[in-house]
């Protein structure tokens, strides 16, 4: 019998969204609570493992870290493997693609007249890994990045180039995946299957990202 689920976390897409992804890509129905910045927010943080979210609760017991709730997802999904070699394989490659997201966190307490020039500073800084990218994607030769079908790794960097794409982060241009066209085909490719453009399909705000870009 398939688990009760129920994923916690902030409207936004932020660090939720690639389980949500999963969950939706692999047909498993859950629960999508979003909680309220402020008093609900620190109302709820005593139920929180570790005092943040995203949290899943699995069946009435509560799991936390989003790192450990996207491979249980993953694994629901039928998008993980389960030999370790492969495993390692589908790893190493999430780890990269988070590479991109992580490069802009020290920019979220920067002074807000300062945001701007700090994230195109980080754009800047993230050629190289873009250009890296690029080449694993045209070495898979399948559009994805192992093999010929979507994995794991696959969902990740999407979600994680979609943020990038949405405008979360000010000084980001939206278009920015135009000058990697490889890594944009990659975006539109996962975009475009069945079921996550199904679950993007009434998307609005800082979500329209996650459908095809144009």
């Amino acid at each position: 019998m398939a688990p009760s689920l129920e994923l916690v976390y902030f409207a936004l897409p932020g660090r939720g969204e690639t389980t949500r992804v999963l969950l939706a890509l692999g047909g498993i129905p859950f629960k999508d609570t979003h909680v309220g910045f402020g008093a609900e927010w620190e109302g709820l943080k005593p139920k929180a493992p570790f005092g943040q979210v995203p949290y899943l609760e699995v069946d009435g017991t509560i799991y936390a870290q989003s790192s450990a709730i996207e491979r249980y997802a993953a694994s629901l999904a039928g998008v993980y493997p389960t030999a370790p070699l492969e495993q390692l394989k589908v790893d190493q490659l999430v780890a990269f693609a988070m590479e991109f997201w992580e490069a802009f966190m020290p920019t979220m307490s920067v002074p807000a007249e300062e945001k701007v020039k700090a994230r195109e500073a980080v754009v800047l800084k993230l050629q190289p890994k873009f250009e890296k990218l690029t080449s694993i994607i045209k070495a898979a030769g399948s559009g994805f990045l192992l093999g010929k079908d979507v994995s794991f790794a696959d969902v990740q960097l999407y979600v994680v180039m979609s943020n990038m794409a949405s405008g979360f982060f000010d000084g980001v241009p939206k278009d920015l995946l135009n000058s990697y066209p490889e890594v944009k085909a990659h975006h539109n490719k996962v975009a475009s299957l069945p079921k996550i453009a199904a679950y993007y399909a009434a998307a609005e705000g800082l979500r329209l990202a996650f459908k095809p870009l144009a």
